[in-house]
């Protein structure tokens, strides 16, 4: 959770209240594609479509899931993470970056 500091000024008070807020969203959902990119590359294959299909409905992709839930991934310090949450986020990234190989991006329309 991200503190803000009351100053006397009040626009910088709202832009630091604003910030933490953006600051919060961005890690919600960071969590959240680490959660679908689990989903994504189980083995149910029926759970698998349905990300991939509710992904492609909303027009993104799991490159731009992966794309987040990497960023995250790769910011945890290491001593946050023991030997077997690397193990575990190590399978995850081998799993999600077989899966985008399968379903590349398609090429921009002009």
């Amino acid at each position: 959770v991200a503190e803000v500091h009351v100053d006397d000024d009040d626009d910088n008070y709202e832009e630091a209240v604003y910030l933490a807020r953006m600051e919060a969203g961005s890690h919600t959902l960071q969590l959240v594609d680490v959660v679908l990119s689990h989903i994504a590359t189980t083995k149910h294959k029926g759970l698998r479509q349905h990300v991939l299909q509710g992904l492609y409905h909303r027009s993104t992709s799991l490159h731009e899931v992966w794309s987040n839930a990497d960023e995250y991934i790769k910011s945890l310090a290491a001593s946050r993470v023991d030997a077997t949450q690397k193990r575990q986020l190590d399978e995850l990234s081998a799993a999600v970056e077989t899966l985008l190989k399968k379903y590349q991006i398609a090429p921009a329309e002009e």
